[in-house]
């Protein structure tokens, strides 16, 4: 099985065989091998940060989770001699055996007060300053909702609160988009049965439906018909009170792009990188029960999209342009 990974060592599915490092490093095969040294890969117990020794001088980062975005990171920031610690809830994780891994902070939330309890408490027992990397969707809010505390122990950087609090809930996003004159599908919401007929009417079939703000009880769905709607909706009001309902967009996984860009203070990106989805697993499809181009699980490759990097520096986009293409799972 390929793992395709943002930042990482690009190998070959035969152990220790390494191939070119590129500018994104991908990687392919397996896992790092389980180094464990009594000094790193020590788990702590729930919201029981180690103090450092006084004499620590090399820059700390903290991640938070340690799925294979944390794990990027950590690869990532390990190389270039920054210690890196990681705060998650399972810590049966294979990533902790990654040798860029100091230490693992057992924590009993990610998106809640006890997420902000076990940080001040973290903060507190170092003499500097911190730099906090969030790789799940779901820290977001409770960390910019207390940004004022938790940067007296951390440097991080967000947008501001009602900034994010737009781009988290769908319901908000749609406005977002239109003053900055993005394109988007037909969008409209759910609050109640009684709002299914008006939505039907102005979204028309097929249509996507999704909870407004992120919850683990119910992904997304698509209605062909009222009857599909209506069952959808029973699904998801269970786990949520407002569910987003937008225009399908017809196409095949080939005809699916992506970007991911670091933006950096001068405007400019810094980094680019534009996906183009091959194909979905049929397996994932028929687990998710959704349509082509619907499902999470997908076989992508990397493009260098010319038009994405106008407005770049030179330098930047000669970077970019020189990049190998890569593929892998995502």
């Amino acid at each position: 099985m390929l793992h395709f990974w943002p930042v990482g060592t690009f190998t070959s599915g035969r152990a220790g065989t390494p191939m070119r490092r590129t500018a994104f490093q991908p990687t392919c095969g397996r896992l790092e091998p389980p180094i464990i040294h009594a000094a790193r890969n020590k788990v702590t117990p729930r919201g029981s940060p180690t103090p450092l020794p006084a004499s620590h001088e090399r820059p700390t980062a903290l991640i938070l989770g340690l799925g294979v975005h944390g794990l990027a990171v950590a690869r990532s920031l390990g190389r270039k001699g920054v210690v890196v610690e990681v705060a998650e809830c399972d810590t049966r994780q294979p990533h902790r055996y990654s040798r860029y891994c100091r230490r693992l902070h057992e924590v009993s939330s990610l998106d809640d007060e006890r997420l902000v309890e076990f940080l001040v408490r973290f903060g507190q027992a170092r003499r500097h300053s911190t730099a906090l990397f969030i790789t799940m969707d779901k820290s977001v809010p409770v960390i910019s909702a207390h940004r004022d505390v938790l940067s007296e122990h951390f440097t991080f950087n967000l947008p501001s609160d009602s900034v994010i609090r737009e781009l988290m809930d769908k319901t908000r996003l749609p406005g977002f988009l239109k003053r900055c004159e993005a394109l988007q599908p037909k969008t409209s919401w759910i609050q109640g049965p009684e709002d299914l007929a008006i939505v039907a009417g102005a979204v028309g079939f097929p249509c996507v439906v999704k909870p407004a703000r992120r919850t683990y009880g119910f992904k997304a769905g698509i209605a062909h018909s009222t009857g599909e709607l209506e069952a959808l909706y029973a699904t998801s009001s269970r786990h949520i009170d407002t569910v987003v309902v937008q225009e399908w967009i017809p196409g095949g996984d080939s005809e699916v792009y992506f970007c991911f860009a670091y933006i950096g203070r001068d405007f400019n990106p810094r980094g680019v990188f534009v996906g183009h989805k091959l194909a979905s697993t049929q397996a994932a499809r028929a687990s998710q029960r959704q349509p082509k181009g619907a499902t999470m699980s997908s076989f992508v490759k990397s493009r260098c999209a010319f038009s994405v990097l106008q407005g770049t520096r030179d330098s930047d986009r000669q970077s970019s342009e020189g990049t190998p293409r890569t593929v892998g799972i995502i």
